[in-house]
């Protein structure tokens, strides 16, 4: 098997997938009823794991998939709102940070970076475009029609 890492690993560190949707914001009791029901086990990585030590963390961390939950819906909301969708794009971004979530980044740096070119700001639109696209090429390898699409998108005018 081969394994492309998202983000730096320590030496000896655990490495976890998921076995849910990398995009849901489902609460740590539904992700471990889902985990138990389907797979048969109780996931213990570091944000499902509940004890005395990390209670605070669980709740946080519902707390902060409840909030994308919702910027979620803002982006829906705002069809055709180019900057309100990339306000609520960096909302959601910075959530993903604050919860470890890495795979959704892609995903939500592209649609940042149309945002922002739609919005009237090239250049923040081609940070976007380029964060996306390194994003893209570590899960789908350089050459990825993913990061190809955003190497055309950033050479059409508007």
């Amino acid at each position: 098997m081969e394994v492309a890492a998202l983000r730096d690993l320590l030496p000896g560190e655990e490495i976890f997938i998921s076995y849910l949707d990398p995009n849901t914001e489902m609460s740590s009791a539904k992700r471990q009823a889902a985990l138990s029901s389907g797979w048969g086990f109780s996931c213990q990585c570091s944000i499902c794991r509940v004890s005395k030590e990390n209670n605070k963390s669980v709740v946080k961390s519902d707390e902060r998939r409840e909030k994308i939950g919702k910027t979620k819906k803002l982006i829906k909301a705002s069809t055709g709102q180019a900057l309100a969708i990339l306000k609520h794009v960096k909302t959601l971004i910075s959530l993903y940070d604050e919860e470890g979530m890495i795979m959704p980044k892609a995903d939500n740096y592209e649609l940042a970076a149309y945002a922002a070119k739609y919005g009237g700001r090239p250049k923040e639109a081609e940070k976007y475009a380029n964060l996306a696209k390194h994003y893209w090429e570590i899960m789908f390898g350089e050459g990825s029609k993913e990061a190809k699409g955003l190497d055309k998108f950033m050479k059409t005018e508007l």
